[in-house]
């Protein structure tokens, strides 16, 4: 039973923390089943979560058998249903046993909910569901896409989308790229451009000779393969070992951009979870040469860098992959903090050069993707009835009936396909979240010995990109301590040479760009004219990557802020210590936890 136990313990971390489903169940250590039965049966429950949700919730299964927890009767009637092989466990073991003997009203009502969808076999419903998932459409409305790849299926990416491409970031803590393209990719054919990855037809052949891989020539140490080969590296040494880090490309250009090796100096990563950006950092404040420029420098003491995440799950899980990744003893997990409630003016961040800020944002350039999970779990209290479902007349009646009810200014549109055709983007989640990001960027202005700030999001949207960009450049928190944009020229190397940059038009203040109309919100800024000449600065300093485009990369945006002769002090003995953090208090602020980009 110990699989179903694995598979309850994984699915509970990547439905709290929001973290990537394959890397937890690859990366977690006390599993006692091996890595791949758990990932196979975590996914192939979730196609079906809410048709198995409905069948043990009419069932009455888990009032019947208090033993079981809903994640547990998730998997073990999945596997009494849908499994060729049945429940994985001795005949007589006690948690098998309540699930058996209830099989005839199980199986009646699995029964109930196929000819309510229509499908007049088993087999022809599992087709739907699988279809669907390979979709991104995952067992009829249940998975949740939110994920930290750029793929709609694991092995099945779209050609159109980016996702036959895996990247991968060659960890600078534990090896190095000539070591690992002699070691783990011996094998592979290095080619010289990205396109060469594609696959050209069927790309089921298991050839090792048509293995390749490219080697980035923007992100430093950064691979990338053809996600065929997924599942061979994710069992080499290198990826066990934390060697090797699925990271997309974009994800990568926070901590390029901030720079490291050049601050002198502590960072905090302001929303760490779950942890590929502060392990990146990591790396590079490891290294004593900088990338901006062809100096070479020694350093006596290496950076702190303070990893800050207020939930406690997902810090959990950040300090598991810190681990993993070798960059325990230059980091500090500060659990359960919430980085708004820092001090600027304590003492310990008095040597704080750099801040990573990755907020939480609507996740519109990560949309379409099934790596991370949102499972409904069955209620044990549940007594209401599931409607069946409706023709298309009596659909509409319900629409009109509704409409007619419902309060002035509504819109007459059903919620659900409100939430499908915005994912999670409406105008009011848009206007909160953005007011987040910019309280987030003003509250890092005022740490006194910061000289560079590095501001990213996962969002197409203009509102949360180069619209909070452009309300922390005018808020008084910039003006007073002499933040600045960062431009384009002083930025390192590679990512100076990046093509695709911000929106003028978003800058100037217009509204928003690609937030579909919606206002920036209320805050320093919003009336004040921006010069031509700084709003064409400014968005020529930001970045954004395209969501499906040839660069094979997530929809990403990154900004970065600098100012000269910022108050520093000597770094004094107490930075060292992983002592706990003021913390403020628990109370609830008015940030919507939105996606964060997992990669």
């Amino acid at each position: 039973m110990s699989l179903y136990h694995d598979a309850s313990s994984i699915l509970s971390i990547v439905t709290q923390s929001g973290a990537d489903l394959k890397s937890c169940v690859y990366n977690a250590s006390a599993l006692r089943s091996s890595a791949a039965q758990v990932y196979a049966l975590v996914a192939e429950t979730v196609k079906w979560n809410l048709e198995l949700n409905e069948v043990v919730e009419r069932s009455k299964l888990l009032l019947c058998e208090t033993k079981l927890t809903p994640p547990l009767a998730l998997f073990l009637v999945h596997d009494l249903l849908l499994s060729r092989r049945g429940i994985a466990a001795p005949a007589r073991h006690p948690l098998r046993l309540a699930v058996e003997r209830h099989k005839a009203r199980l199986g009646a009502e699995f029964t109930r909910v196929r000819v309510k969808n229509g499908f007049a076999t088993v087999d022809v419903f599992r087709a739907a569901v699988e279809a669907k998932a390979t979709r991104g459409g995952a067992s009829s409305r249940a998975l949740a896409l939110a994920g930290a790849d750029a793929d709609a299926d694991v092995n099945g990416a779209s050609k159109n989308d980016g996702g036959w491409v895996r990247w991968i970031r060659v960890n600078g803590l534990r090896t190095s790229l000539d070591e690992q393209l002699r070691s783990t990719f011996q094998g592979y054919t290095l080619v010289p451009t990205l396109a060469e990855l594609q696959p050209t037809g069927d790309a089921s052949g298991g050839d090792p000779a048509a293995r390749a891989v490219f080697i980035d020539t923007t992100i430093p140490n950064l691979l990338a393969v053809s996600r065929h080969w997924d599942l061979d590296l994710t069992r080499t040494h290198a990826y066990r070992t934390g060697a090797l880090v699925f990271q997309n490309k974009a994800s990568c250009f926070p901590a390029l951009l901030l720079d490291p090796a050049t601050l002198d100096g502590d960072m905090i990563d302001a929303c760490a979870a779950p942890g590929n950006k502060t392990s990146h950092l990591a790396a590079l404040a490891s290294t004593s040469t900088s990338t901006s420029t062809s100096t070479t420098t020694t350093t006596t003491q290496r950076p702190m860098i303070y990893a800050v995440e207020k939930d406690p799950t997902r810090a959990g899980v950040l300090q598991a992959m810190l681990q993993r990744a070798g960059a325990s003893h230059c980091v500090t997990v500060l659990a359960g903090q919430d980085f708004t409630r820092l001090d600027p003016a304590d003492g310990r961040w008095s040597a704080v050069h750099g801040l990573l800020l990755d907020p939480s944002c609507s996740g519109s350039g990560i949309g379409g993707r099934d790596e991370r999970v949102h499972v409904v779990l069955p209620d044990p209290d549940h007594h209401h009835h599931h409607p069946p479902p409706l023709r298309p007349k009596h659909r509409r009646r319900r629409r009109q009936a509704a409409a007619a009810t419902a309060p002035p200014g509504m819109p007459e549109t059903e919620p659900e396909t409100r939430e499908a055709a915005s994912a999670g983007c409406s105008a009011s989640r848009l206007r909160a979240l953005s007011a987040f990001q910019l309280r987030l960027v003003r509250h890092a202005f005022r740490f006194q010995a910061a000289r560079r700030i590095v501001y990213s999001t996962c969002s197409v949207h203009a509102a949360e990109n180069e619209g909070v960009v452009r309300r922390a450049l005018l808020s008084p928190e910039a003006q007073e301590g002499g933040w600045r944009i960062l431009p384009r020229r002083e930025q390192v190397a590679p990512l100076r040479d990046w093509a695709r940059r911000g929106e003028r038009e978003a800058m100037v203040g217009g509204g928003g760009g690609g937030g579909g109309g919606v206002r920036e919100g209320e805050g320093e800024g919003e009336a004040v004219a921006v010069a031509d000449a700084d709003a064409d600065e400014w968005a020529d300093a930001c970045l954004r990557c395209e969501k499906g485009g040839p660069e094979a990369t997530v929809g990403f945006f990154v900004a970065g802020f600098v100012r000269d002769g910022a108050t520093t002090t000597a770094r004094p003995p107490s930075v060292r210590e992983r002592g706990d953090d003021d913390g403020g208090d628990d109370e609830d602020d008015e940030e919507w936890n939105g996606f964060s980009d997992g990669d």
